[in-house]
């Protein structure tokens, strides 16, 4: 495994640690009953400064609760499930463009948990998402997933 992949490989499975974990002094039971803020894998400042910038194609990784979710949308490059993520919380909000074809259904769902890695993108007129959450058939981008609830789609 090159050193890339093996960075990678260690951040995406701190985030999924980092996801199920009870916090501090909590009961193992517990462990999954509500969210806290310490993911690794989350980096919000990337995230802000990819979207400060309109940086176009940013890997970006985000956390945080789904506040809304569309229905599915065929498009040229597949079938799409967009949904709308509460950045930690903080009433930022930020499109999720998740390609079924590519990672079978997502069982998303308003008020789950969702950790996002993705390629950062913003249209003209202001509107602006995460997509390439999946592997990329063309290997243009770096590969993303999505962690909801625990639950793993890439």
């Amino acid at each position: 495994m090159s050193a890339r992949g093996g960075g990678l490989a260690l951040a995406f499975v701190a985030a999924v640690a980092a996801c199920s974990r009870a916090p501090s002094g909590a009961p193992a039971s517990e462990a999954r009953a509500e969210p806290h803020y310490y993911e690794e894998g989350c980096d919000d400042a990337a995230f802000d400064r990819a979207r400060a910038t309109s940086a176009d194609g940013t890997e970006v990784t985000v956390c945080g609760h789904v506040i809304s979710v569309a229905g599915d949308v065929r498009t040229r490059g597949g079938l799409h499930k967009h949904w709308r993520l509460d950045v930690h919380d903080r009433r930022d909000f930020v499109e999720i463009d998740s390609n079924e074809d590519l990672e079978g259904p997502i069982d998303v769902a308003r008020g789950a948990y969702a950790i996002v890695r993705g390629a950062y993108y913003a249209d003209p007129g202001g509107r602006d998402g995460i997509h390439y959450t999946h592997r990329d058939p063309r290997g243009r981008h770096e590969a993303g997933w999505i962690l909801i609830d625990g639950r793993l789609y890439q």
